[in-house]
């Protein structure tokens, strides 16, 4: 049996300091993972809040809860993952928390 983790879903920050602050705040509290929406309103785009979020934590989980299919081609999602969150992420396959399998 996998081990229980918490987490928050949060979509609303005014800037990036006040986003990597609320990843850091997040992680202290004992949090294993963040993740962010992804809806077409006036929450803050996921793709960059995964990275930014990750910056500044050592093992918070990040990923999204949901990605708006028609917003989001597949293949650019892979992309995304594979590429450009491993640069930011040490161990990606360990910090990306997603329920879809991407692979190369």
């Amino acid at each position: 049996m996998k081990p229980f983790r918490f987490g928050v879903n949060v979509g609303h920050a005014y800037s990036r300091s006040e986003w990597t602050e609320k990843a850091g705040r997040i992680e202290a509290l004992g949090y294993d993972i963040l993740t962010v929406p992804d809806h077409p309103t006036d929450l803050i785009a996921p793709l960059p809040a995964l990275i930014t979020a990750a910056e500044p934590t050592k093992r918070l989980r990040v990923g999204t809860n949901v990605l708006n299919n028609d917003l989001r081609h597949p293949v650019l999602l892979a992309h995304f993952r594979r590429d450009r969150l491993t640069t930011v992420v040490q161990s990606p396959a360990q910090r990306c928390d997603s329920r879809h399998k991407l692979t190369k």
